[in-house]
């Protein structure tokens, strides 16, 4: 479920061919650290957001995404929200961004 984010995450380090320990370094946290958010054991923390936007050289916009994608599923999952109910708190997560 977290993987969304890592998969990406990843996916971006290696085309830009950095490593983990390179990316890890540029983000000031462990690669250990790296891995478990790179292969979902650990959700992407928003504090990381601004950090490997800069770090992958792409949009923090971007990033952001996948941090707000990661916790929409985490919220759907908690909830079990009907497909009304998602579009609605799509739309409200839409707006305040």
């Amino acid at each position: 479920m977290l993987r969304h984010a890592g998969i990406n995450i990843r996916a971006a380090r290696t085309s830009r061919r950095l490593t983990a320990g390179q990316l890890s370094q540029k983000l000031g946290i462990s690669r250990s650290y790296l891995t478990l958010i790179e292969t979902g054991a650990r959700p992407l923390p928003s504090r990381l957001v601004t950090s490997l936007s800069t770090a992958l050289h792409i949009p923090k916009t971007t990033t952001r995404l996948w941090y707000l994608d990661q916790e929409m599923s985490v919220i759907l999952k908690t909830f079990r929200l009907s497909p009304t109910e998602k579009s609605r708190l799509l739309v409200r997560l839409n707006k305040s961004t």
